[in-house]
């Protein structure tokens, strides 16, 4: 206005005054509030995650479409990325029963998106192989959703290790058995064959993202074997077991220390191998050719070595399921190996399982594994004892039968009487569970010894599994050493589901028969009392022809038999811990929201979150329409400050209300202005003109 006056006339250009500067400003901040807004509204909620997070450690879960799983753990919270090459699909992972690693037993998060597009993450439990159940508590809290145009879906979020949750699976040091899935809905639906499992060890900082472990570093007393499936044809089959079998170095004495898996994860068959096991065998003793050195891989229907006795094996060395790592024997310890002793390992048959759900043709498979050995010995051999129904001479199982009826569970027992037997004390540094495709639970109940009962003193379980899954094998390790001593007892009890069979089930060495072993790794190794020659292989109870039970501890030879043993049934306090997975919590822990993210499982907390964005939205809208409005009633107000019509020209003084001054008094009314005499400035209700 200053420069107006001075010069005598506008030149078409805003006139700044004190009085115009605040309307300015207060229009150009509604403005940019209204952007702000509408932003808000169109960006997901939920992507302001903590800029701090960063997810070091990575595994591919499948590498088409490329489904990849990175984590960290900051301040007792796992957090979590997920990642999958697709989008506008449900998608989800788990972690799995803890010895098993099945879905049912399982805790499970899956990534959804609701009616209104908005991605939503879900706390589950699953309790059997049906659609998961929602938790009553939501522990999974989602940090950011993102998906670009490649297609690429990641969303990260976090939870507590421990939420202290029975419907919760616990984040443990070690290995944790998780599951994964996805499909092609936006909602949770089946995943038919787009599922899989792996074994993560979410502590360790540095994982790698493929189960082939580079080859160990060794002095000049250790050398490496290698033995891969020579090109197995992998058959079009949902479940294919296949057989073949090698000889190790003709070395003259050694040590094995160590067992890594080897699976090709650039080859087509890398998803398909599911698992692999590993015997000790003698083909000296082989009466069929299933089972002689240097054969073509065969299927073998899931049949056991261990079971079947023209197979001339005697015990497990190694388990491998996916995601695993190698099997590391202690430092003290060591597989015997070579012909020096009786005893040495010389030959072995590898049993290969093969998933493919959707029967693929045309893939081979050269997996296998590495065995890394030295001729330096260690202080302790290490030897493998199988516990159970050694002899596989239990009862058929009636069909029909649930979980929760007592025909379905049995029983056999390592007595006192065998582990008296024992030289000394043993150590077990790993151990697997065995059943069949009807097994529903088992575990390995220690009684210590007591000179008043024959029961002994409950100590525990060794093991225990609630949700068992035949195709899910594993060893369990113990850091430290499990001991067990001599005078203990060791009650293998085993629980099967046939509701599904018509026909009872036997025991035997097929996949269709059932059997109940325990397996323990352990060392020093302990000698067969009646041929000190041959390892301490077996303790367990066999049946008789009367149907009495008897024990069968030493190595599976009739002079290990003990026929005046008796190996009775035990009421068993362990049959009735049943899982507290799945219960409802008495309470709900508080979550950790660190990371600005949504709480997940609550299907309306997205969309909550959308309507104050829209009521942010429709707030400024409403702020510019009253600008607009106050322009058009208010516009001689304008005209004033602005200083010229809508057309262009010049606006007189006497249009702004100034009153008839001549030029004469223009000087005077220049100063004062500029002294800040507001006498002659039109108002609101003055007698400027109104257009």
């Amino acid at each position: 206005r200053r420069r107006r006056m001075e010069s005598g006339r506008v030149g078409g250009g805003i006139i700044w005054t004190s009085q115009l500067r605040p309307f300015v400003l207060w229009w150009t901040l509604m403005l940019l509030g209204f952007v702000f807004f509408v932003l808000l509204s169109v960006v997901d909620p939920t992507t302001a995650q903590d800029a701090d997070v960063t997810y070091p450690n990575c595994y591919d879960l499948q590498a088409s479409p490329h489904y990849e799983i990175c984590w960290n753990i900051l301040n007792d919270n796992l957090h979590v990325r997920l990642q999958i090459a697709m989008r506008d699909v449900w998608f989800a992972f788990g972690i799995g029963e803890p010895t098993s690693g099945s879905m049912p037993g399982a805790d499970i998060v899956a990534i959804t998106y609701d009616s209104a597009g908005t991605v939503v993450a879900t706390d589950n439990y699953a309790l059997g192989y049906v659609a998961p159940t929602v938790d009553t508590c939501q522990d999974w809290v989602l940090d950011s959703h993102i998906v670009t145009g490649a297609p690429i879906t990641q969303v990260t979020m976090h939870r507590k290790l421990n939420t202290n949750d029975t419907q919760d699976r616990p984040v443990t040091t070690g290995e944790n058995h998780i599951l994964w899935s996805y499909g092609t809905s936006s909602t949770l639906a089946y995943h038919g064959a787009n599922r899989g499992v792996a074994i993560i060890n979410f502590m360790n900082t540095s994982p790698s993202d493929s189960p082939v472990t580079a080859t160990p570093a060794w002095g000049a007393s250790q050398r490496v074997f290698e033995y891969r499936t020579p090109n197995a044809l992998i058959p079009a089959y949902t479940t294919t077991y296949m057989c073949s079998s090698f000889a190790l170095p003709p070395v003259t004495d050694g040590h094995i220390i160590r067992i890594d898996p080897i699976v090709d994860m650039t080859a087509p068959s890398a998803p398909l191998v599911h698992h692999f096991l590993v015997f000790i065998c003698d083909p000296a003793n082989a009466n069929s050719s299933q089972w002689q050195i240097g054969s073509t891989p065969q299927q073998c229907d899931g049949d056991s070595p261990l079971g079947d006795p023209s197979s001339g094996c005697t015990s497990l060395l190694y388990a491998w399921g996916v995601g695993a790592g190698p099997l590391v024997l202690p430092s003290e310890a060591g597989v015997r190996m070579g012909s020096a002793k009786q005893y040495g390992m010389r030959y072995g048959i590898l049993q290969t399982h093969y998933d493919n759900p959707r029967l693929l043709h045309g893939i081979t498979d050269s997996s296998g594994i590495r065995i890394t050995y030295t001729s330096q010995l260690r202080p302790y051999d290490a030897g493998v004892m199988e516990l159970g129904d050694v002899a596989l001479t239990f009862r058929p199982i009636p069909a029909g039968l649930t979980p929760d009826q007592p025909a379905a569970w049995y029983q056999s027992d390592c007595p006192a009487a065998c582990t008296n037997q024992w030289l000394h004390d043993i150590n077990v540094y790993g151990d697997g569970l065995h059943m069949h495709q009807t097994g529903a639970r088992m575990w390995d109940t220690h009684w210590a010894a007591n000179a008043s009962d024959p029961k002994g003193t409950l100590v525990g379980a060794v093991n225990s599994v609630y949700f068992y899954q035949f195709s899910m094998q594993q060893i369990t390790y113990h850091s430290p050493p499990y001991i067990i001593k001599r005078g203990d007892r060791l009650s293998v009890n085993c629980v099967y589901d046939t509701t599904g069979r018509r026909n009872p089930t036997e025991f035997g060495p097929s996949s269709d028969d059932e059997m109940c072993l325990h397996f323990l790794f352990y060392y020093p190794l302990l000698f067969s009392p009646m041929r000190n020659q041959n390892p301490y292989s077996v303790c367990g109870s066999i049946q008789l022809a009367n149907r009495t039970m008897s024990t069968l501890c030493g190595d599976l030879n009739i002079s290990s038999w003990l026929p005046s043993v008796a190996n009775p049934v035990y009421p068993d306090p362990l049959i009735y811990a049943k899982s507290s997975f799945g219960h409802t919590p008495q309470q709900c822990s508080a979550k950790d929201t660190e990371g600005d993210g949504e709480v997940i499982g609550d299907p309306t907390a997205g969309l909550k979150l959308g309507w104050v964005a829209w009521m942010f939205v429709i707030i400024g809208v409403i702020a510019v329409l009253a600008v607009v409005i106050f322009l058009l009633v208010k516009r001689n107000w304008v005209v004033e400050y602005i200083g010229i019509r809508s057309s262009g020209a010049p606006v007189s003084d006497s249009e702004k209300g100034y009153g008839n001054h001549n030029n004469n008094n223009s000087n005077s009314n220049t100063t004062q202005l500029m002294q800040g005499d507001t006498n002659n400035m039109p108002r609101y209700g003055a007698t400027a003109t109104r257009y």
